[in-house]
């Protein structure tokens, strides 16, 4: 990590990213804002400038991996810090700004004797998969909590599965015996019907 002339902390959101770094054979502070929903060539511009090499790094979050990469594949050493390994005070927890936060994780990158971790970051075919994994995951937790709003519905309104099976055994649900049940089902008033209605087609 000493290997470094300039170390930079960039706090990143969506739409900005504050950056904050230090050159420590000099001591020389740059700070610099990126607005316009930056990307990895604006800051590398930046960093061209700046005492070489450089290391930089930013907080894990919503933004992903995408400006690690592209710094990574613009020759800029960059990582991604774990955010629950990063050491806060009580007073930064309370006084939320980017710019102190660029400025925090710049010290603490630049510290000979840091105490945080980084996430391994991934390959885009990597993150994809993964993506997908997490896609399906979704899909199945929607599908099961929909399932379990009609049922409850409906058990709201007394109509409960209660089938058996020749040996008295219940019969599963969600087979087409059940879907011919939810069938034969229908409501006197006409916003419990629409309401029926939404529920199965979220199923």
């Amino acid at each position: 990590m000493r290997n470094y002339t300039t170390y930079v902390g960039m706090d990143v959101h969506a739409r900005s990213i504050e950056a904050s770094a230090i050159d420590i054979a000099t001591g020389e502070v740059f700070n610099r804002s990126f607005g316009g929903c930056p990307r990895a060539g604006d800051v590398a511009g930046w960093l061209a400038g700046l005492p070489q090499p450089v290391y930089c790094a930013y907080e894990s979050g919503c933004t992903g991996f995408v400006l690690a990469r592209g710094l990574r594949e613009l020759g800029y050493d960059c990582d991604v810090i774990a955010v629950s390994t990063l050491p806060k005070s009580p007073k930064d927890r309370k006084q939320k700004c980017d710019r102190l936060d660029a400025r925090a994780i710049r010290r603490e990158i630049a510290n000979p004797d840091p105490g945080y971790s980084v996430v391994w970051v991934p390959d885009e075919k990597t993150e994809a998969e993964r993506d997908l994994v997490r896609c399906y995951r979704v899909a199945v937790d929607a599908a099961k909590r929909a399932k379990q709003r009609l049922l409850m519905f409906l058990m709201r309104h007394g109509h409960v599965w209660n089938e058996r099976t020749r040996t008295g055994g219940p019969k599963r649900a969600w087979t087409r015996d059940f879907e011919r049940w939810l069938d034969s089902i229908s409501f006197a008033e006409p916003s419990a019907e629409t309401a029926f209605a939404a529920y199965r087609r979220q199923v």
